[in-house]
């Protein structure tokens, strides 16, 4: 039986040469898409013999994917992808990645050099990125999700924005969707100072922490995102008196706020924290529980050299 349920014989094997990903039917292969144009519907199609390339370091100018521009992001981070299912023919079945792991139907997407004129839209994490070029205004086809993989971004300047596709491992490829793989967040991004995986309520603190300043996160139910932080020995306390934000990897895409809990030391004195996401932002503020204090934690409370916070949060990413 296929790892993919939708993929009721066959398989397809992906591989890597240089910078170009390559997914390939393996023998007789046949899939089960949701029909176009007739919802509760399916059709099988034949992919015997197909082959899908994706290179997007190609292309120098690419989408960010809602991530911050002007900032490299030089951890892998993982992309889904699909099978498109065009007009009910195998003959135009394309793919296409994402960094959302639950599509249903193609989102606003890009052709594989990332850009085709989305303007605004064009930066959603929620948008996808078709691997061949495509006629004008197709989105909405039905999609079947079949593997992953990881890229990093570069940014060298307009014209120099960069998706690499990072090294296949065991938890990438056919029916493999990084589960389990625990992915790290860089500083200076989505809304972050530079150097750091955090900034105050108006926008610039001097908080520092020097002996571990480290987020990670994974991605372990469809849909969802789980983030890890962990800031220890403070070396400089903020002096705005505002709540601290602290960075996520993905837009929390739920209307209500996520809680999550954690642990800090402040001012040398140990306290239960929580920490709330609130509905479509990229950041979440920490606020006191069972304590003397209240409110949310401010980036000026850190006044003692062994002080330290360290939280986790589950929410909905997509």
């Amino acid at each position: 039986m296929s790892a993919i349920p939708e993929v009721i014989k066959g398989a397809f094997k992906f591989s890597l040469a240089g910078t170009t990903l390559t997914v390939a039917a393996l023998g007789v292969t046949k899939v089960r898409f949701p029909k176009q144009g007739t919802i509760g519907d399916f059709v099988v199609l034949d992919l015997t013999g197909k082959s899908y390339t994706f290179n997007p370091a190609a292309y120098p100018d690419s989408m960010t994917n809602g991530i911050t521009d002007g900032v490299a992001w030089g951890s892998a981070m993982p992309w889904y992808d699909y099978l498109v299912n065009i007009d009910n023919t195998a003959a135009n079945v394309v793919m296409a990645s994402s960094r959302n792991d639950v599509m249903k139907t193609l989102t606003a997407h890009g052709n594989c050099d990332f850009s085709d004129g989305l303007a605004s839209t064009s930066e959603l994490q929620t948008n996808s990125v078709v691997w061949a070029a495509h006629a004008a205004g197709i989105g909405g086809q039905p999609v079947v999700c079949i593997g992953s993989h990881t890229m990093t971004y570069s940014y060298g300047g307009v014209g120099s924005r960069e998706w690499v596709i990072g090294a296949l491992a065991a938890s990438s490829g056919f029916g493999e969707f990084n589960r389990s793989t625990l992915f790290t967040m860089p500083v200076a991004q989505n809304g972050a100072e530079a150097g750091k995986l955090f900034t105050s309520t108006d926008g610039a603190t001097t908080l520092t922490f020097t002996a571990v300043n480290e987020g990670f996160y994974t991605r372990p139910i469809p849909g969802m995102c789980k983030y890890m932080a962990i800031f220890s020995d403070q070396s400089a306390n903020g002096a705005d008196s505002t709540g601290v934000r602290w960075a996520l990897p993905l837009m929390n895409n739920a209307v209500s706020i996520a809680i999550g809990a954690g642990h800090a030391v402040i001012n040398n004195v140990s306290s239960a924290i929580e920490v709330r996401v609130p509905g479509s932002n990229l950041y979440g503020l920490a606020f006191y529980v069972n304590s003397s204090a209240s409110g949310a934690v401010n980036d000026d409370v850190f006044t003692n050299t062994n002080d330290s916070i360290q939280f986790d949060v589950t929410y909905k990413a997509f």
